[in-house]
């Protein structure tokens, strides 16, 4: 996604908001040795929570809970689904009709 939105705009972007789905060991190091500051989501706390395992995971857990991180991290919870805003705002789509076995909504 960094490569994507560097190569769109041609600069990488300054700090990257991730959620959960892009946790890995692989894409921390990556991410890490590119120099490319990022925060992504490592899971909720709470009943039965782990520390997660790992170390470039570990050590987000610990930048997440930084104050400043928390702050950039929020910004996320409002720009990150902006197709499914466009879709109920903006078209005014409140439902969605799934079909029924062997059915086609085409």
């Amino acid at each position: 996604m960094v490569a994507a939105v560097t190569a769109m705009t041609g600069a990488a972007p300054g700090c990257a908001l991730f959620d959960k789905g892009y946790l890995s060991e692989a894409n921390l190091t990556t991410l890490w040795a590119q120099g490319q500051r990022c925060l992504i989501a490592v899971g909720r706390e709470g009943k039965g929570a782990r520390w997660p395992q790992g170390a470039q995971t570990q050590r987000m857990h610990r930048v997440l809970r930084f104050p400043w991180a928390r702050q950039w991290y929020a910004r996320r919870k409002t720009q990150g689904e902006r197709p499914f805003a466009e879709i109920k705002q903006a078209m005014r789509f409140r439902r969605c009709q799934l079909p029924r076995a062997g059915e086609c909504l085409g």
